[in-house]
């Protein structure tokens, strides 16, 4: 909601124009500084588990500083990179507005870039120690609390784009501090409460080895991630106008909503599947994958639903010239509940070690996105992007699914998925179309709406609570974060 409240204001505060400008700079610094990290975030949640479930906790320390400090001077190097060649990153990407604006933004963004990537990566190290308070606390709240405040004060002062990037990067500094401090903090309690039999930390190249040898594929991998969701917000600014690029990229955020409990299940059951895998105990992992694809798709198949078919009157909320981004956000709405609709497959892919598999499934769709765009945008402006979008997700999303049932044998197909399937689209689905079609996208049509699929999706929620395992995903959710007993500070879905 506060990234939602942040969009909110940039679009009102700067329009479609101005918007993309900003927009199109943070695509750009997503994408580089998912590269700055070197795809240490997720070797570290991975390697931090496993140690701790396999008795090596003394190998951690050592482990951080194989971690962070490549990270850092890649972060740095990536910073003097994006000063330097501000101007004609701009003149590649911006069209129709400000390339000054533009210009001021990347040399800001490129300037917090060492402390983005220290924060993510920290932040996954204290994941991996078996806690998501850390994580929660500085990417959830602290940080996305702070870029609105700071937005609304730039914008109450009548200042531009290049003010709204400071404001936007300024909270990465205070997130890094945190970051790192609690990420040390975790190690120290670690080392205290170790009862495993003493020994000497393993050979500093045997664990940059381990580490970098699962990291490197991933980084790859993560950028192709990244650059799936990014580039065409890009793209549509390079081949069409930077006006177009803030109503796509509006329309993107728009969407994210709908990831909030993929991210949130991502972040519980990462640590536990690698452990789990690491010990073998492939029964357990599969009942936490489907478990938790159930609690995901619970809230995610209706939120997408609810903005595919009423896109024209919600876009509006950010201003009339949004409205436009309607039918692409429509186009993307099916991929994405087929994304969110196969579970955490690629974070067990990871966490099962197969990083280049991933890799894999990721580059082809990237290339095949970029194809797609090059032909598409320079015809059909945003819709185009959002076909392009929606393919490559689709193709990135079913292989990997594939991957993960063959390697792992997990799926996410368990008692509660049919009845969510089916709830999701005759509640919302059916009745969202009967409403759109007969009293138009009104406030009164979204109104009633809601009113009847809420009702009638809670009712049969409620009548299948059984299958969907809600008392357990109470206690999760109350246990989020807390250490349970006996398993030197782990945090575990209590099966």
């Amino acid at each position: 909601m506060l990234g939602f409240a942040l969009t909110l204001l940039i679009t009102h505060g700067l329009r479609a124009t101005g918007a993309g400008v900003v927009f199109e700079a943070i695509a750009l610094f997503a994408i580089v500084s998912n590269i700055a990290e070197l795809g240490a975030d997720t070797g570290l949640v991975r390697l931090v588990a496993s140690f701790r479930a396999t008795g090596r906790v003394r190998d951690i320390r050592p482990l951080l500083r194989i971690a962070l400090w490549p990270v850092a001077v890649s972060g740095a190097a990536f910073a003097a990179a994006g000063v330097v060649w501000a101007p004609q990153l701009a003149r590649a990407f911006i069209h129709g507005a400000s390339r000054g604006d533009a210009v001021g933004d990347i040399r800001v963004f490129s300037l917090f870039l060492p402390a983005a990537v220290l924060t993510t990566v920290a932040l996954s190290g204290t994941r991996g120690f078996g806690t998501m308070r850390p994580y929660v606390a500085v990417q959830s709240f602290v940080v996305p609390a702070l870029r609105p405040i700071l937005v609304s004060i730039v914008l109450l002062a009548g200042m531009g784009a290049v003010a709204v990037g400071v404001a936007w990067a300024v909270p990465l500094g205070v997130g890094c501090t945190l970051a790192l401090s609690t990420l040390f903090l975790l190690l120290r309690q670690a080392e205290q409460r170790d009862r495993s039999p003493a020994h000497a930390p393993g050979p500093v190249g045997a664990l940059a080895a381990e580490f970098w040898r699962f990291c490197i594929p991933r980084g790859i991998s993560v950028v192709f991630t990244v650059a799936l969701a990014s580039i065409d917000v890009l793209m549509v600014g390079a081949l069409r106008t930077t006006q177009e690029a803030g109503v796509y990229a509006t329309a993107m955020r728009f969407l994210g909503v709908g990831q909030f409990s993929l991210q949130a299940a991502s972040l519980a059951i990462a640590p536990q599947l690698s452990a789990l895998i690491v010990r073998g105990d492939r029964a357990r992992a599969r009942s936490i994958f489907q478990t938790a694809t159930s609690w995901l798709v619970l809230p995610a198949w209706p939120t997408y639903l609810i903005l595919g078919i009423y896109a024209p009157l919600l876009l509006r909320v950010f201003g009339p010239q949004f409205a436009q981004g309607s039918t692409a956000l429509l186009i993307m709405v099916p991929a994405f509940m087929i994304f969110v609709g196969t579970g955490n497959n690629k974070v067990a892919l990871l966490m099962g070690g197969k990083s280049s598999w991933a890799l894999a499934s990721i580059g082809i769709s990237v290339a095949l996105n970029v194809v797609l765009n090059l032909i598409l945008i320079p015809h059909l402006g945003i819709e185009g992007a959002a076909i392009a979008y929606a393919v490559s997700l689709t193709l990135d999303t079913l292989v990997i699914a594939v991957a993960v049932w063959a390697f792992l044998g997990l799926h996410p197909f368990g008692r509660a998925y049919p009845v969510l399937l089916a709830a999701s689209l005759l509640t919302f689905g059916a009745i969202g179309l009967f409403c759109r079609v007969t009293l138009g996208a009104t406030i009164g049509s979204f109104a009633l709406f809601l009113v009847l699929s809420c009702g009638a999706f809670l009712a049969i929620v409620r009548r299948a609570r059984g299958l969907l395992d809600l008392g357990v995903f109470g206690q999760t959710m109350r246990s989020l974060g807390r250490p349970t007993a006996g398993d030197g500070g782990s945090w575990q879905i209590p099966l």
